[in-house]
């Protein structure tokens, strides 16, 4: 019989100069496969899905590493994922990833599932909308995902360090996206609490790493607390001032005066972490992994250095805290 036409459109020449253009072609095609992929599921060998479920990742990473909005592309591909029913993977206690099988099929799909609910998260945190999934895994799950080479002759030099600690905090940040109340987006003080613990214990993992980039992880964490601490001190005094009309210039310049310790400390904690970009950035090679945070890293930086303008600002009326 003749030949079906192809649903498949190579990329256009033209618009390879737009990378984003370039990755939305990809994308529609790969949506356009899919469907006929789905009929005939039981037809293709399992490396055709792990490739499937790479170049959604991949796709879906690359927008969101652009800093472009990539809802579309994210809920597309946890669509699909939830359809290869890649979930129920982590329903098995008895697959544990060993030196022997970690690039199997369980352990390449489990580990790109987390990788999508974690860039799934960016894109909540970097927009201001609920996340898509909601699964409730705690940082420990990375460990299981990866096998331990100590022991292991013939690959005792891969290190997965890097990637792991990238996938932790990617988990204490969906913990964070997932805590948001959207209607009521007052900041929740319990929230604050159990992120200081998540703190301690994600620092205790780090420091025992020099790495550059993992400084970057760490320090922007750091900064999130301090961000919280402001905001959370601000919605405190909103609140008084709300239920006292009469604040005496005495609780007045307490105010003023914690606000600016505040601010000063998060400045602090903010010229770490750029400082800790820039030398990321002066060692990058080509081969280097990009830290998928960069994005969140520099539009947080942005709005939390407004805040901080606002409140300096405000503070210029009392002469005493001037120089402080």
């Amino acid at each position: 019989g003749s030949r079906s036409p192809s649903i498949v459109s190579l990329p256009n020449s033209n618009i390879n100069s737009n990378p984003v253009e370039l990755i939305n072609q990809i994308f529609n095609n790969l949506m356009k496969i899919f469907p006929i992929f789905q009929t005939r599921f039981n037809l293709y060998s399992q490396n055709i899905v792990i490739l499937l479920a790479s170049t959604l990742v991949l796709s879906s990473y690359a927008i969101t590493l652009l800093g472009f909005e990539s809802d579309v592309y994210v809920s597309s591909s946890i669509s699909i994922f939830n359809k290869l029913k890649i979930f129920r993977l982590f329903w098995d206690p008895s697959h544990l990833v060993t030196s022997e099988n970690y690039d199997d099929y369980n352990s390449i799909l489990k580990r790109l599932y987390i990788d999508l609910y974690i860039i799934d998260t960016l894109q909540s945190l970097s927009f201001g909308t609920p996340k898509s999934l909601n699964l409730g895994y705690e940082p420990s799950i990375v460990d299981s995902l990866f096998p331990n080479f100590a022991n292991f002759n013939g690959a005792s030099g891969v290190d997965f360090d890097l990637t792991k600690n990238n996938l932790k905090l990617g988990i204490i940040l969906s913990k964070i996206g997932s805590s948001r109340n959207f209607a009521n987006p007052r900041l929740n003080t319990f929230l604050t609490n159990d992120l200081k613990n998540k703190y301690n214990f994600f620092s205790n993992t780090l420091v025992k790493n020099s790495k550059s980039q993992d400084q970057i992880s760490i320090n922007f964490l750091e900064s999130l607390l301090s961000k919280f601490e402001l905001v959370g001190f601000l919605e405190e005094v909103s609140q008084i001032i709300q239920n006292d009309n009469k604040i005496d210039e005495e609780l007045a310049y307490d105010f003023q005066l914690k606000s600016l310790r505040i601010v000063k400390k998060h400045l602090e904690v903010q010229s770490t972490l750029l400082k800790s970009i820039k030398n990321y950035t002066n060692s990058i090679e080509t081969s280097s992994i990009i830290s998928p945070f960069l994005p969140l890293v520099f539009k947080q930086s942005v709005k939390a250095l407004n805040i901080q303008k606002i409140i300096i600002n405000s503070l210029q009326i009392n002469k005493d805290l001037i120089t402080r």
